[in-house]
């Protein structure tokens, strides 16, 4: 795994890139910045390739395929400290 480092002030400089995905991975933290400007995410560890996050009406929502719908999230433990987030494009 080749590890690069951010200068954006506004990200973390945890960003990553891995094989065989190349996919800019990065931290929580990073990741939200990214859904508070407005872009979709997700984990890479999610079995459902179609869930992502996004802000809705200042709240941080999960889009869920069971009934297609944004719904608030609690973000787990899990999600916080997770270092696979990903942009969905």
């Amino acid at each position: 795994m080749e590890e690069t480092v951010n200068t954006s002030p506004r990200q973390s400089p945890r960003l990553t890139q891995i094989a065989p995905f190349d996919k800019e991975q990065m931290d929580f933290g990073a990741a939200l910045l990214e859904a508070v400007d407005g872009t979709k995410i997700r984990r890479l560890e999610w079995e459902d390739k179609d869930v992502y996050l996004t802000f809705h009406e200042e709240k941080l929502m999960i889009f869920l395929t069971e009934d297609k719908k944004l719904h608030p999230l609690i973000v787990s433990l899990g999600d916080a400290v997770g270092e696979d987030w990903v942009i969905v494009k």
